[in-house]
């Protein structure tokens, strides 16, 4: 996949090159393209407004052949941009979404061996099992290899913000109850 930036430049070249040849291609050929033409003699007197617009024509065309790849550059930028953005946010939100499911995951599993009868799970095996879920999930999704200290730093502020969470509920349920 060809990336926008060489898109543009690619588009920039194409325009600057395609409007030259296509004017060039109209005189190429058959040397009277148009049928025969009689020509007079008397002189053409044009009115203030044909010259001022054969001009204004000619002054247009040249900003456009200038300004138009330019634009067509910037809209590309601003559109790449934005790609670029979203793409973060989603990987972003699909992060949060498996630190979620991991903290989830390793939570259930030590519920699985409390009522197996086995004895409580301890924090940092919790923790092991989070992180190793939470690794094949990322490596699995294709967003790439993440350190195991960052994701103990992702994993212990979703902690943070799922306890907070908690302790908001706890906090609001007891002002209902008095």
């Amino acid at each position: 996949m060809t990336s926008p930036k060489w898109m543009a430049m690619f588009l920039t070249v194409l325009t600057m090159l395609l409007i030259p040849v296509l004017v060039l291609a109209q005189t190429i050929g058959d040397p009277s393209p148009c049928p025969p033409v009689t020509v007079s003699m008397e002189p053409v007197i044009q009115e203030w407004w044909e010259v001022l617009l054969s001009h204004l024509v000619e002054v247009v065309a040249s900003l456009c052949m200038v300004i138009l790849p330019i634009l067509i550059r910037a809209a590309i930028n601003r559109w790449t941009k934005k790609l670029d953005a979203d793409k973060q946010l989603a990987i972003q939100r699909l992060i949060d979404g498996i630190l979620s499911g991991a903290v989830a995951f390793a939570e259930e599993q030590a519920k699985k061996a409390l009522d197996a009868g086995q004895e409580k799970t301890p924090s940092a095996q919790k923790l092991d099992t989070a992180l190793s879920y939470a690794r094949d999930q990322i490596v699995a999704s294709g967003v790439g290899e993440v350190s195991r200290e960052q994701l103990e730093k992702w994993l212990e502020a979703r902690l943070h913000m799922q306890r907070g969470k908690m302790a908001a509920v706890e906090v609001a349920e007891r002002r209902l109850e008095s």
